[in-house]
């Protein structure tokens, strides 16, 4: 039979443990394979007058069940959008929301890219870009609890230059 104080350290090192695990998860993604992660995020500062940005970074998906990206939100405006460009038969270029979002593979990164997938924040104030601009990724990962992920995307220069991807002069 065990004794009275070794069974509350027993109790208390299990609860202990339960805490540890809860704060460990609780982002919602975090498995035993990985976690979701945005990286190198960033936006081009706007040009005078310019009331639009479109955010581009790299997703990572370090899990082992694919996730969605399905919006965005930003304090600079509340007018944010996950937008895909598609090229037609025809040559033009159309930019839409995707209908299901994102889909990001297990295992797989995926580019918000120029020319491709990205984040459009409208509307926005160019005097509120500074040098970074916060940006909350939202993912449906399967759980029904959802996922956010916030960044603060990097301003690049307007001009650009050849290490920004998706430069081109």
């Amino acid at each position: 039979m065990m004794s009275s104080g070794r069974s509350i350290g027993v109790v208390l090192g299990v609860v202990g443990a339960v805490v540890a695990l809860t704060a460990c998860g609780s982002d919602g993604m975090s498995t035993s394979s990985g976690a979701v992660t945005v990286e190198e995020a960033w936006v081009r500062e706007p040009a005078a007058g310019q009331t639009t940005l479109a955010v581009y970074a790299t997703v990572v998906n370090g899990t082992d069940h694919d996730v969605t990206l399905l919006a965005a939100t930003s304090p600079l405006t509340d007018d944010v959008s996950v937008h895909e460009t598609e090229i037609a038969g025809d040559g033009t270029m159309s930019m839409g929301e995707p209908g299901d979002g994102v889909r990001i593979e297990a295992g797989t990164s995926f580019a918000l890219e120029p020319g491709g997938a990205h984040v459009m924040l409208d509307g926005v104030d160019e005097g509120d870009v500074l040098a970074s601009v916060e940006v909350t990724f939202v993912f449906d990962d399967g759980s029904g609890a959802g996922l956010d992920v916030t960044v603060e995307a990097e301003v690049r220069p307007l001009d650009g230059d050849a290490d920004t991807p998706g430069y081109s002069p």
